[in-house]
Parts: C-alpha cells; structure tokens; sequence
C-alpha cells in the first residue's frame, strides 16, 4: 500500500477477503453470487491479500479505469493476468505495458496485424488447423476436446500473427503448453526458462515484414527494444492470443452441450446464431477474468480516494454482471437487447484486446469445423464440468462423446 503525504485524509473503502487468486475460487460455483454481493456493497473495494489492492466490481468504475481518460492509471503493474501467464522478464514489454503516446504508436504500428481483413485473411488456415486435430480424435468416438483440440489451435495461431516460422510452431506451442500447466514453483521455474528460451532463440529467425520483426527495428520512445523486451513481448502476445481464444472457445461449447437447442440451431447454421452465442458466451464469463492497473497520479475512483502507488484489479465479469448496464446479466440469453459492444469481455480503452477480431474468428471457426465433422458430439454422461476462476476464467476439460459410423 502507498505512504500517504502527511495530513491527507483518505476516503475509507469496504474491506473485504475477496481474493480472485485464493485457490478456493477455482472450484466454487457460486463465485458470481460473490461477485454480486459484493458489487451490491461498494462499486470499489480494498482487499489485504497480495500485499493490498483495491478491487473494482461495477461498470462503470471499471469502464473509467480502463478507458483512463485522466491519465491516472498505468497498465504497467505487478497485478493482474500478464503477470500470471508470461515468463517474468524484467523489463517492459513494448506496447503492453507502456501508456499515453507511446502505447498509441505501438498500437497503430502493429494495428494491421489485428484487423477484421488480417483475420479473414487468417481464416483457411485456421479451418486446415482446424481439420488436421480434428481427423487425429474423429475415429476414436470420444475424446477431451480442451487438451485434444481447444487448446491445440490458439498458439498456433498466435505464433503464426507473431511471425514464428511454421516449422518451429508445433515446438513452441509445447513448451508454451508445459509452462502454462506447470503445478509447483520449481516446475514453473524449470519450464519459464525453458521456453524464454526457446523463444529468444526463434526471435533471430523470424522475417522483417513479420510483426516481431516490426517491433524488432522500431524505435518509439527513442529506444529500440532489446532482446529481452522481444521475448517478453512475444511471450505476452503468445499467452494473449492462446489463453483467450482458447478458454472462450471451451465457453461457448460448453454452453452448447448445455443447451440441445441450441446447439441443433447452431449445428444448422442457422444465420448469424453462431456469433450471437459467442458474443453472449464471452459476456457472461469473460476468459480474461481481471486486469490489473497502477495508480500514478492521485485520483477517484467508485467514491475511493487513490494515490499514486496503488494498485486496482479490474474483475471482468463482474461489469458484465453488473444489474444497472444488464439488469438480466446472470441471464444465458441470444436474443439480448443491449448492444453487443456494451459489454467488456474484450476490455475497453487504450488497452483493450488488440487481437480480438482474430479471436472472435478463431473461435467461430473452431466451432463450425467441430460440429460440422461431428454434429453430434456431446459431453460425456455423468461427466461434472467446472470453470476455473483466478485471472483466467476457463473449462479444463471437455469430455464428450459422439456416434461413429
């Protein structure tokens, strides 16, 4: 917590033992009913946990954070998901934590990379990924589709945006795999140096046009990144353009397996179903479950006074939850009213997810190759789903079955 400047009187915040990193959240159910509660008390609240932070559990603080019109926060900060899914480099990574000027230049920069045509331009390749996974389990009759299949597409993906050769892709996918189900502290070490090296070795093979190579001979700020600011940018970009896309994608399944109905509909292409599953999908449980922000300059924020070296963590879910922007958010619903982009599962302000558009396309692609090669692919009877809950809001597994020939 921040030393507060002598005779400064500070807005007193609800304390709370809420902690999205406390490991009994991964296997509650009823986090959202938490979440509730809590947002129901304050818009913005102070936990102990962690060294203490404050917590934003309503819209609109959570929208104001992130979309820093005054300038007061900093996506450079030790909270939140970056610091929980990429080695840790110590430097700053160009563009995702960097703000104001230089952050825009690096986002117009590489802005071309991440467009609606850069996907669909993406897409063939993606259904060829798509196909090739798919013909490894179709045979088989029943399989897990997280570990055989959802999250086999996303690296690739990311490492072919990134500008990693095809040839090293399936490799770095690996050890990017062992490093994010690393169980144990020394496990985690052995596998973070493992892949940061892997990577910075990929870095002197990659070609100029491509987007690494882009950020490799771009000097914004006056500097031109260093190796490690490379390898930490990539690795950042490789967990984005993974963990998204592929716990969304468990998500959106899940939800169909839930609902026959809807998944007949979807199955029969129904126009423009699909997207409206993902959307609302990705509305109701967002993969990316907190982001975590630096206060740099004094502020307020949900009627609490924060100076500068305050941290805030953004809860996702919780502004999608939230009953004055959705007054049905705990609502499954296809056919809701209030604007898709109203809701922040792809976050808002300068740091939103650049790679949205890809992986919204990832997504419905994965989607439509499954059910179109297996219409009747299904979770296993008796089989108990969980979400996992920590910065990351996923499905670990997936297992179904379907009819063979």
């Amino acid at each position: 917590m921040s030393e507060e400047r002598a005779g400064s009187q500070r807005t007193g915040p609800v304390e709370t033992d809420f902690d999205h990193l406390d490991p009994a959240f991964a296997i509650v159910d009823d986090v959202h009913e938490r979440l509730k509660v809590l947002r129901g008390r304050c818009p913005v609240a102070h936990t102990q946990a962690d060294g203490g932070y404050f917590l934003a559990f309503r819209y609109p603080a959570i929208a104001e954070a992130a979309r820093n019109a005054s300038g007061a926060f900093s996506a450079n900060v030790n909270i939140g998901a970056a610091p929980r899914v990429a080695p840790p480099l110590a430097c700053i990574a160009p563009m995702f934590e960097v703000d104001g000027a230089e952050h825009r230049q690096w986002r117009k920069l590489l802005a071309h990379h991440f467009s609606q045509e850069a996907a669909a331009t993406h897409e063939d390749h993606v259904r060829r990924l798509c196909r090739d996974a798919i013909a490894r389990f179709v045979g088989d009759g029943q399989t897990d589709l997280v570990a055989s299949y959802v999250r086999v597409i996303p690296p690739l993906v990311a490492a072919m945006v990134l500008g990693i050769p095809e040839q090293h892709r399936p490799a770095l996918a690996e050890y990017l795999r062992e490093f994010m189900t690393a169980a144990t502290p020394d496990e985690t070490a052995r596998c973070s140096e493992a892949y940061t090296a892997f990577l910075s070795a990929l870095l002197d093979d990659v070609e100029e046009e491509s987007m690494i190579g882009t950020v490799a001979r771009t000097s914004i700020g006056g500097v031109v990144p260093n190796p490690l600011q490379l390898t930490k940018f990539s690795a950042l970009m490789l967990a984005a353009g993974h963990l998204t896309a592929s716990d969304a994608c468990a998500g959106v399944l899940l939800n169909l397996f839930e609902r026959d109905r809807l998944r007949a509909r979807v199955v029969a292409a129904e126009p423009g179903l699909l997207t409206a599953v993902i959307n609302e999908s990705v509305r109701q449980e967002p993969a990316v479950t907190v982001t975590g922000r630096a206060v740099v300059k004094e502020t307020e924020l949900g009627g609490v006074r924060l100076v500068p070296g305050d941290r805030v963590v953004l809860l996702w879910p919780s502004a999608n939850r939230d009953e004055s922007v959705f007054p049905d958010g705990s609502e499954f619903r296809v056919d809701r009213e209030e604007p898709s982009a109203q809701q922040l599962a792809w976050g808002t302000g300068p740091h939103q997810c650049v790679g949205k558009h890809i992986a919204r396309m990832e997504i419905r692609v994965m989607i439509e190759e499954l059910l179109a090669a297996i219409p009747d692919v299904r979770l296993l009877p008796g089989a108990r789903t969980r979400r996992t809950f920590g910065v990351i809001r996923g499905v670990p597994e997936l297992p179904t079955i379907w009819s063979l020939p």
